[in-house]
């Protein structure tokens, strides 16, 4: 038996008969503790010491069965009390002597034959435990792997998709600039293509009646401008000739803020169509759209006055927009 030994608590060298550990006072009596310190020095060093252990436990379980034996064995003087007395120096051999010695030396191979039985269950159940504590322990680190692999596949995948949905988005905003950018220019593209409504050239004017020259509502003069003759207001017109047929869209009446403005007034075309405007009592142009109608003609007749006492119409210009 080594003179030290290490307690299994705290690892100090104590004496291996010893009942406490001298630095962490851990309990320490007997042969099971004893083999408790030689089994856990084995495993923390990985050395042979598991087969000294084992053997010596052997030799306490064989030292304990032969002590036994030799205890209750009849001994050697009690048997020489029975011998007979020898003849010319020749003792006599007693059968019941050799029974007893071969009783008890049977009685002690089987107590051997038992011990080491023992011995090897005990090797046997330690080599098992050993190799279900291995196969644990690698199950273990197994399946440790095993999850710290998905967790990494996981937020990988979760890398992927967050990567997806930005470049999705970007593409998506890309789109909405090219689709915005493209309705832009559709939108530029059909203003400019659509012509701007234009002053149509007048190439004649006539009236029903005047008092200054018909003429003058086309002369791009506001001071001078077309009245009728004294006393002729409702159903007085001026009729407005184009340089060709042409589409008219809309038209501008150029009035002053005086009593002598016609108020309602309907617009008759060379086709035969009608359509109505009432004019507003203001000093300044005033423009009106119109439903586009193909006419060579434009002919003005006043409905009713903005001063029912007026005597005569004034107009001071007029200008006819189309394509």
């Amino acid at each position: 038996m080594p003179r030290t030994i290490h307690c299994p608590h705290c690892d100090a060298l104590i004496d291996p008969m010893a009942n406490f550990c001298d630095q962490c006072s851990t309990p320490l009596s007997g042969v099971a503790a004893r083999t408790q310190i030689l089994e856990t020095r084995t495993q923390e060093k990985g050395s042979a010491w598991p087969i000294v252990a084992i053997g010596l436990m052997i030799a306490l379980v064989i030292g304990a069965v032969v002590g036994r034996n030799m205890f209750n064995a009849p001994s050697a003087s009690l048997v020489a009390i029975n011998t007979p007395t020898p003849i010319d120096g020749i003792p006599t051999v007693n059968p019941q002597q050799t029974d007893q010695a071969i009783q008890a030396a049977t009685i002690q191979a089987e107590a051997i034959a038992t011990a080491q039985m023992q011995a090897e269950s005990t090797v046997q159940s330690l080599h098992a435990e050993g190799t279900a504590q291995a196969q644990l322990s690698g199950t273990v680190q197994s399946a440790q792997q095993t999850a710290t692999s998905s967790i990494l596949q996981s937020t990988q995948t979760a890398q992927t998709l967050q990567a997806a949905q930005a470049s999705t988005t970007a593409l998506a905003v890309q789109a909405q600039m090219v689709a915005n950018a493209t309705a832009q220019s559709q939108q530029a593209t059909a203003v400019t293509a659509t012509p701007l409504p234009e002053v149509l050239k007048i190439v004649s004017v006539t009236a029903s009646s005047f008092s200054n020259d018909p003429n003058y509502i086309i002369n791009n003069r506001n001071d001078y401008g077309w009245s009728s003759a004294s006393g002729e207001t409702i159903g007085a017109w001026i009729q407005l000739t184009l340089s060709m047929p042409q589409t008219v869209t809309s038209i501008g009446f150029y009035t002053d803020a005086g009593n002598y403005n016609p108020r309602d007034i309907h617009l008759v075309f060379s086709d035969g169509t009608v359509q109505k405007i009432q004019l507003k009592t203001v000093s300044g142009w005033q423009n009106y759209e119109l439903s586009p109608v193909s006419t060579s003609t434009v002919r003005i007749i006043v409905d009713s006055m903005s001063d029912r006492k007026a005597s005569f119409v004034f107009l001071a210009e007029v200008k006819i927009f189309g394509m």
